[in-house]
């Protein structure tokens, strides 16, 4: 029997809620740890449950959940959360890696490509993204990563998304490179790629209107040119064997003597090594936005205290709740935890920048920080057109026309912060 709750009855969204959690509490403690993974299980899975129109469970005569598929579900949509594949991010962000991808990809020389900021205005983000280094190549397409355990039709919708998103920021279509880590979700969906007539081990589909184009490299597509090629593998060939075989060890994967084999365990021993430097390092930048956010309140409360009492308690009863907000976060994380190490969520500090009136996006809260930055290394009066061609420059400011544009946004940020 199957039950679609969407009924009144609250005894299977009960059932449910309660073994979500429990399998929840089972996973790594770094998977427990991630904001979107938290917030997922929040807002979409628990709530699912009450009016679900997805999630379908089996039951018995009496409406008891009689089987693990409720908690099965559950488990495939956390596997496939955005922020499970850290590592495979920071590998494919490493320049070594970039070099290796693009100069196969695109035939470009070492050196062309760097890895940029993936946070798009929209709140969304990609798994990788490359663009060139110099901005004298405005014909070079951008490039989006993604690593996905099942390829769905929502999670194509969401890449398709992310390649407008990168037509929006930079004025030109991206190339879409997908590595599927387990399985095509359905045979329609894999029925729409079909193999590159040059070179097979890409999947491709029409993307016209998204993508310059958009490969699909899979297990199954590679498996021939890992086993039959003599000498070293294709680099794309070489960096999908490398995640497809989710070897810990060199010595367990087949192909272990390849040469961008050796390369690719290189760099993750670096990024594992450094892997603490990295927390360290995001657990600063948290913090000092944590300080610069509580400092600017203190100086609004500090302006209004004599002129406008009134304002100054409104100034200083948002720097308390913002303060309450965040520590209530830090403790659940510390009571969840078994260990006092990487507890630091990088979303909180950025998301609370406007302490009068909600939130900011990461986005903007970003031009903010560019421009005071850039008045206070320049004497005189504010150039509106030069902070906005610097800003180009470091790949800010891309769906901005001119100065004025940027000017008129950072205003409105300023008059809600101060409001």
């Amino acid at each position: 029997m199957e039950l679609v709750m969407n009924g009144p009855s609250t005894s299977p969204y009960n059932d449910i809620k309660e073994k979500a959690l429990e399998w929840f509490r089972s996973i790594p403690k770094f998977q427990r740890n991630i904001p979107t993974l938290q917030n997922e299980l929040r807002t979409v899975i628990l709530p699912a449950a009450t009016e679900n129109h997805t999630l379908n469970v089996e039951v018995d005569d009496s409406g008891a959940i009689t089987s693990p598929l409720s908690i099965e579900c559950i488990r495939n949509k956390l596997i496939q959360w955005p922020g499970t594949d850290r590592i495979s991010k920071l590998i494919a962000r490493n320049q070594s890696t970039v070099d290796m991808i693009t100069t196969e990809l695109l035939n470009v020389k070492e050196g062309t490509y760097t890895s940029t900021n993936t946070a798009f205005t929209d709140g969304t983000e990609c798994d990788v993204l490359y663009v060139p280094q110099s901005s004298n190549s405005p014909s070079l397409p951008r490039i989006i990563i993604e690593f996905q355990h099942t390829v769905t039709n929502a999670f194509m919708a969401r890449a398709v998304q992310n390649c407008l998103n990168v037509f929006n920021r930079f004025h030109i279509l991206p190339v879409l490179l997908i590595f599927c880590i387990n399985k095509i979700e359905s045979k329609a969906l894999e029925s729409q790629f079909t193999p590159k007539s040059d070179k097979p081990f890409y999947l491709e589909t029409p993307s016209n209107h998204f993508a310059e184009f958009c490969y699909l490299v899979t297990k199954d597509c590679i498996d021939r040119y890992v086993d039959d090629v003599d000498g070293n593998m294709n680099p794309i060939v070489a960096f999908g064997h490398f995640l497809f075989s989710d070897q810990q060890s060199i010595i367990g994967i087949d192909r272990w003597d390849d040469l961008t084999i050796l390369k690719l365990y290189s760099i993750a021993k670096d990024v594992m090594d450094n892997g603490t430097n990295v927390d360290t390092a995001e657990g600063i930048t948290a913090l000092s936005t944590i300080c610069k956010a509580t400092h600017d309140q203190f100086a609004k409360i500090s302006k209004n205290i004599a002129s406008n009492p009134e304002r100054a308690y409104r100034y200083s009863e948002a720097g308390r709740i913002y303060s309450e907000n965040l520590k209530r976060k830090y403790d659940q994380l510390c009571e969840s935890s078994t260990s006092d190490k990487s507890l630091t969520p990088m979303e909180e500090p950025t998301d609370t920048m406007n302490l009068s009136h909600g939130t900011q996006k990461p986005y903007v809260s970003s031009v903010v920080t560019f421009v005071e930055n850039f008045k206070k290394s320049h004497v005189g009066r504010m150039n509106w057109s030069k902070c906005w061609e610097a800003g180009r420059k470091e790949d800010f400011f891309q769906e901005y026309g001119n100065g004025s544009s940027l000017k008129a946004v950072y205003s409105k940020a300023i008059q809600k912060t101060e409001e």
